[in-house]
Formats: C-alpha cells, sequence, structure tokens
C-alpha cells in the first residue's frame, strides 16, 4: 500500500490530472486526504501550466510495527519528470508515511519528504567550533 501511494502521489501528466487525484485520495485518509484536496486545484494549475509529468519508480520499503492500527514506511523512490523547463531525475528520495488503518484498509494520514538537502537546496555547511589560543 505503502508503495502503490507513494506512486501514486509522484506520478501525474498534466494532461490528465484527474486520475492522479482519484488515485491519491483512494490511498489516503484524514488531514493528509483534506489538505491534498483542498490544494490540488494549485497543483493543477501549475502541473498544466509547466506541462508537468512525472513517473515514480519505487525501489524499496521499510514498514516499522504496528501499533494501536497505525505504522510508519519509509518509501526509497526515483523520480523522472519533464515539462517546460526541462527533464529532471531524483535518485533515491526518501518520503515518511503515517499509515492508519480504516476500517480494514490502510490509509495514509501524513507524508513527510525526507531529502532535507534535495534538489535546489544547497546543504548547511557544519558549524565550526571557534577555539581559543592559550594565553601566554
Amino acid at each position: 500500500m505503502a508503495s502503490r501511494f507513494a506512486s501514486a502521489v509522484l506520478t501525474y501528466d498534466y494532461r490528465n490530472l484527474d486520475k492522479t487525484k482519484q488515485g491519491v485520495l483512494a490511498l489516503s485518509t484524514g488531514k493528509f486526504h483534506t489538505d491534498y484536496e483542498q490544494n490540488f486545484g494549485g497543483l493543477s494549475a501549475l502541473f498544466t501550466t509547466t506541462k508537468g509529468q512525472s513517473t515514480a519508480t519505487v525501489k524499496d520499503v521499510f514498514v516499522s510495527g504496528i501499533q494501536n492500527d497505525t505504522a510508519t514506511a519509509i518509501v526509497v523512490l526515483d523520480e523522472r519528470g519533464q515539462g517546460t523547463s526541462g527533464q529532471r531525475l531524483n535518485v533515491d528520495w526518501y518520503l515518511r508515511l503515517s499509515l492508519v488503518k480504516v476500517k480494514g484498509n490502510w490509509r495514509v494520514d501524513d507524508l513527510i519528504n525526507l531529502n532535507f538537502a534535495g534538489q535546489g537546496a544547497s546543504p548547511v555547511p557544519p558549524q565550526s567550533t571557534p577555539t581559543t589560543a592559550p594565553a601566554k
């Protein structure tokens, strides 16, 4: 289920965005479901304007132990996209999914992108500790 959701949320084609929307909403619940549905108009406009297309390929899924009908999954994937700004390839992306069992079916309640210094971001240099020379 985590694999299907990650693929659904990052696979889209500006010519058929309803398919993407329905796929994501069918696998989500709670706050994520509500937020995605409310913000889809903006995403749709962006993808249409930029002629956005993307395909996600899931490489691995790690799932925590189930506790009180909740679990966490880490999904590792590659994402290949294209649009008016050209092509892009994002390799080894990590998404953390919060899973909740609803009426016997697992659904995603939250998604966090774990790629802190991903494409377009600059890694923060490590802080150096100032040294004090001994007084003579």
